[in-house]
Order: C-alpha cells, then sequence, then structure tokens
C-alpha cells in the first residue's frame, strides 16, 4: 500500500517537471508549442489524482491550497479537453504552482 508521502511526491515531482519546462517562457513561448502544452496538460491530470488518496489530516497541513479547485482542474482537463483555455492553464502554472510546490516541500519529509 503506498503511504500518503508517495502520493505527496506524485504531486510534487509533475509540478518540478512542469516548472523545469515553462521556466524562462512567457506565455506567446507556451502558446507556440503545441508539444510542450501537450506535455505540460497532463501533469496537472496526475497531481489532482494523487490530491485524492490525501488524507484530511494531510490536507488540513496545507490549508492555503485549494483542494477542491486542483481536483476540479482534473476533472476538467479530462472531461472537456476540447475546451482547455491555455490563458487559464498559463495562469495555474504560473501563479497556483509555486504555492503548491513550497506546502507539499513543507510537509514532505526530507529525501523523500
Amino acid at each position: 500500500m503506498r503511504t500518503e508521502f508517495a502520493y505527496l511526491g506524485d504531486i510534487l515531482d509533475p509540478c518540478n517537471a512542469i516548472t523545469q519546462r515553462i521556466d524562462g517562457l512567457d506565455f506567446d513561448g507556451f502558446t507556440d508549442s503545441p508539444v510542450l502544452q501537450d506535455a505540460v496538460h497532463c501533469r496537472p491530470i496526475i497531481i489532482g489524482e494523487a490530491v485524492r488518496y490525501l488524507t484530511p489530516p494531510t490536507l488540513a497541513l496545507m490549508p492555503e491550497i485549494p483542494w477542491q479547485r486542483i481536483k476540479g482542474m482534473r476533472n476538467f482537463l479530462i472531461h472537456e479537453y476540447d475546451g482547455v483555455d491555455a490563458v487559464l492553464v498559463w495562469d495555474v502554472l504560473k501563479n497556483h504552482l509555486p504555492p503548491l510546490i513550497k506546502a507539499v516541500e513543507r510537509v514532505l519529509p526530507k529525501g523523500d
């Protein structure tokens, strides 16, 4: 059985992968690359799926994170894939991933 620390890693790893891929890009650079968009659209799905396995006590350790919105983003990307707005995705990637990374790193034991 997987631990919650493993699921936190399943959140942190895609966040870091996205951050590395978009580092130094602006919105136009993001929208000019369909390959990059495809690569990073998948990662929030993984993040949202991992969130489903975190218990309320673990979620409560990071009250600043909008957990329901993260799960909602996952559902939106999966079920409304044809209506995905690049502006919305860019906003999430640039403005909402850094606080998520910071919160998960704070809770995740060093070395996991």
